[in-house]
Parts: C-alpha cells; sequence; structure tokens
C-alpha cells in the first residue's frame, strides 16, 4: 500500500529483544538517514498509523533496530512483524538520498579498496564504480556484499566474495 503522500521505506523484519524493540529491514536509499525521522508510519488495517521513534541504532546488512513510542514489549513488537513502513513523500525528496561519491569502501578480508568515483543505476542492479590500485573495479552493491554504510565516517563495510578485485 502506497499513496502520493507516503513512500516505503522498509519492513519490521521481527522483534528484537525483550523490551519492544524492532529490527527493521531498510530501503537502501533511505538506511542512511532513517535515523534522523522524528516519526515513522506502519500500515495497518489499511491506515497510515504514525509511530515516534524513542531511539534508533544500526545493526547490520541494511538493518536498524528501532523503539517505538507504545511499543513496551516483546509481544507488542511481534505484531509489527512484516509490517510495512513509510514515510511522507515530502521528507523523502531526491535532495535527501545520500551521494555515496567519495565514500571509501572497506572489504573485511581486503580492508580499505578504494573511494566511490560513481554509483551506477540500472534495473538489474546498482554497482558502485570504485578507484582500485591505479584503475576502476566496479562492485555490485548488493545487500549479500553489504554490511553497513556508515554516513558519518562516510565508509562502505562490504564482505567481497574471495576473488572479485581479481576479476
Amino acid at each position: 500500500m502506497s499513496d502520493q503522500k507516503h513512500i516505503s521505506i522498509g519492513v519490521v523484519a521481527k522483534p528484537h529483544g525483550l523490551k519492544g524493540h524492532v529490527a527493521v529491514r531498510v530501503d537502501l536509499n533511505y538506511a542512511l538517514y532513517i535515523q534522523d525521522f522524528k516519526s515513522i508510519f506502519i500500515e495497518q488495517d489499511g491506515a497510515y498509523v504514525p509511530y515516534l521513534i524513542e531511539s534508533y541504532a544500526n545493526l547490520n546488512k541494511g538493518m536498524v533496530k528501532l523503539l517505538l513510542a507504545g511499543v513496551t514489549d516483546q509481544e507488542m513488537a511481534n505484531r509489527l512483524r512484516a509490517k510495512e513502513l513509510f514515510q511522507l513523500a515530502e521528507l523523502l525528496s531526491i535532495e535527501k538520498q545520500i551521494d555515496l561519491v567519495g565514500f571509501g569502501v572497506r572489504d573485511r578480508s581486503n580492508g580499505l579498496i578504494g573511494e566511490v568515483l560513481s554509483v551506477i543505476e540500472s534495473t538489474a542492479q546498482t554497482m558502485l564504480e570504485v578507484s582500485y590500485k591505479g584503475s576502476e573495479i566496479y562492485i555490485p552493491f548488493v545487500d549479500e556484499f553489504l554490511m553497513e554504510v556508515d554516513a558519518r565516517e562516510r565508509v562502505i563495510e562490504m564482505d567481497l566474495p574471495e576473488g572479485m578485485l581479481d576479476l
């Protein structure tokens, strides 16, 4: 369910702990600045129900942990499982999407690889053009490889398959 005023930004994956926190899988376009939202909307029975965000924490691989006002235990959090999260379209203008150009790319095994030169979006998948050892390489910007995007440090943490940098 989406309308012109609300845009889907993710989905509640599961409860996180016993005190009402929820783990949320956030669309990559919005993962970097969900921490700035004061509230979000959750679709329930055909309506957009607003929830104030009381706390926020990064987990990993496009996941964040939220504590929503009024959700005080695991049972309440479990009722939100698989519910879609929305934000007002006016708060999600294209200018708000994070520009990854200039971010460092760090691989779990190889350390710092290089800097993002451009982001190439296609219908198949998004690719990062990255400077690496004096040339450019292309790395798929997909959930399977992505561990974390740290907007404050301007670093993309990845776990690339062995041999990918040798291609």
